[in-house]
């Protein structure tokens, strides 16, 4: 398919819009000067349907408010101009809850601000087909009643939905097995809802909320871009670095892979998390503070974004405790302090990208004001991608090859690096530091007391490993040890869009295979001296030349319980250097 780009300007800079002093028939006066900044969007969900049902679950959290519901146009203009004056760009409505998402739009449209601030569809794709509701009418509204706003967001005319939880329609095997049978596959549900959303020869721009889209890339290559949500809550209490390793982990896992496949990235911040009221199963309290939120604002999302775009989580989501929304939470009046860390961000967008000056909190832990510590940035890894001549295995979890070492070597045969120690499924980022991530095309990890291994694969056959710019631009050829699935199978090494050597395996149980990291300018396998063969390592591999000592041995080690969360086809190698 085409691929699409999202507000591609590099540039930022930021307008204060004129403050429009009017009243409203509702009665509202506005208090605030927008703050919009240009060239860069941000967006905000807003949750239709909790203040008042669930702000009367608990005495414990309130909206400054008080309770409100969407009738209320005088409420709705207030959380609007507040929304704009510290920053927010696009109001993210959520949609697709269920039968009263129509009234609650059009009672939310009679509030006059609600012209005035891009509009986006949060749709919670998955719904219709948890709760036996009907996909065809709430397209139908979409269509008719949201689509023709003037104010709805759109990039060069397309206009931009949101899709929430979406890959449950892939991992969720009673929604995947109904999307089978009556449309084929996930991927076809997908080019159908595209299609119905399509008009005269303009297509929706569908972002995924799914942070692991390497994990399935034959459902993921039907999509813009991605964005990610919480991820990894377990009905427990997390520490804020527990949270955070997760979170900066699928945080790279999408960014690598949205680089990679020419899509977009669009990061989810957060202040926290606490849906201990909430009268469903608990899911699990993460600390809330402004400093979370500025930490999430000026690292998290300016780190992995790939456009000028990103989301927050959320305005008013008083049941799960990360809204924004001033009022109180369990007895503390926080007022407007998370919003105004949202146009402190905004303002930073003026000129540059991020400016640790517009932070009135600095994060010790990121070390965002000092050069990110120890911690590389997404850019400077490179990918190496083994693509495969077939796969064998069930859709979805084709396997090829199955991985055991990954070794480069520098022009002296000497080695510059060994990734090993193949942990789990789940192994959550601890460190950005000598990294390399499998951003696609692995899954199926294991181990046993002698060493680990991951599968790859997949169901495009192609492999995707990130490695270290650093390491990668100076290695000029490189080993890999394992087996294949079957003896039929080969896989080409492709290095920057090129194919360095073909590799053919025997089935024969591990072995190594050495192969060139550069060519003589040619995209195709020059002759003989390309083809890598398997080698006995003890006499044909390259020599440490007694350097084995400094050698760094890269592997992960084991992740927290929020790694479970981190989708099939994600692992990480952290490389540890020898005593």
């Amino acid at each position: 398919m085409i691929r699409r780009t999202f507000l591609r300007t590099a540039g930022a800079g930021l307008t204060a819009a004129p403050l429009r002093q009017y009243t409203a028939s509702s009665g509202y006066t506005r208090r605030y000067d927008p703050v919009q900044p240009a060239d860069f969007d941000i967006g905000m969900v807003y949750i239709p349907f909790v203040g008042n049902s669930f702000g009367r679950s608990t005495g414990a959290r309130m909206p400054a408010v008080g309770y409100y519901d969407m009738s209320d146009s005088h409420t709705i203009n207030r959380q609007i101009d507040q929304m704009q004056g510290h920053g927010v760009t696009t109001l993210m409505f959520n949609y697709g809850e269920d039968i009263d998402d129509f009234n609650r739009f059009r009672q939310f449209r009679q509030a006059e601000l609600t012209s005035e601030i891009a509009l986006e569809a949060f749709w919670t794709i998955h719904r219709p087909f948890q709760r036996g509701l009907d996909i065809g009418q709430q397209i139908d509204f979409f269509r008719e009643e949201m689509l023709p706003l003037e104010n709805y967001n759109r990039y060069e005319g397309r206009p931009v939905v949101q899709l929430w939880a979406a890959g449950a329609l892939y991992w969720n095997d009673d929604i995947n097995a109904e999307l089978t049978e009556t449309y084929g596959s996930p991927e076809s549900f997908i080019r159908w809802f595209r299609d119905q959303l399509t008009v005269g020869t303009t297509e929706p721009y569908l972002i995924c909320n799914d942070p692991h889209p390497g994990d399935r890339p034959v459902f993921a290559a039907e999509f813009d871009g991605f964005t990610d949500w919480f991820g990894g809550l377990h009905g427990r209490r997390y520490s804020w670095e527990e949270f955070t390793d997760t979170k900066y982990s699928n945080g790279l896992y999408a960014h690598l892979y949205a680089e990679h496949e020419g899509v977009d990235f669009i990061p989810m911040a957060v202040a926290g998390f606490d849906d201990s009221v909430a009268s469903g199963e608990f899911r699990g309290v993460v600390p809330k503070s402004p400093a979370n939120l500025t930490e999430m604002l000026f690292d998290f999302s300016d780190t992995f974004r790939t456009r000028n775009r990103i989301n927050i989580a959320t305005f008013n989501d008083w049941m799960e405790g990360h809204q924004l929304e001033p009022g109180q939470m369990d007895g503390i009046e926080y007022g407007t302090a998370y919003l105004e860390r949202v146009k402190e961000y905004a303002y930073a967008k003026m000129g540059s990208t991020r400016d640790c000056q517009a932070m009135s909190v600095r994060n010790e832990k990121t070390g965002i004001c000092n050069q990110r510590g120890a911690k590389p940035t997404p850019w400077e890894f490179a990918p190496l991608e083994l693509r495969f001549n077939k796969g064998v295995g069930e859709p979805g979890y084709v396997r090829s090859f199955r991985l055991d070492e990954l070794e480069l070597y520098d022009g002296d045969a000497r080695s510059l690096a060994r990734f090993e120690n193949i942990q789990g499924v789940g192994d959550t980022l601890t460190s950005f530091e000598d990294a390399a991530v499998i951003s696609a095309g692995g899954f199926w990890a294991d181990s046993n007391e002698d060493h680990s291994w991951v599968w790859l694969g997949s169901g495009l056959n192609v492999a995707t490993i990130h490695i270290p710019s650093a390491i990668l631009s100076e290695a000029v050829s490189g080993r890999i040890r394992g087996k294949p699935e079957r003896p039929d199978i080969s896989a080409s090494v492709v290095v920057a869009g090129n194919v360095t050597a073909q590799l053919e395996f025997t089935d024969v149980g591990a072995e190594d295979y050495h192969f060139p990291l550069t060519t003589s300018g040619s995209s195709e396998p020059s002759g003989d001296d390309d083809t890598a063969v398997p080698t006995d390592d003890a006499t044909t591999a390259p020599s440490d030349d007694g350097l084995a000592g400094d050698r760094p041995q890269i592997g992960v080690s084991g992740g927290s319980v929020l790694a479970g969360t981190v989708a099939l086809g994600y692992y990480l190698f952290r490389r540890q250097r020898q005593d």
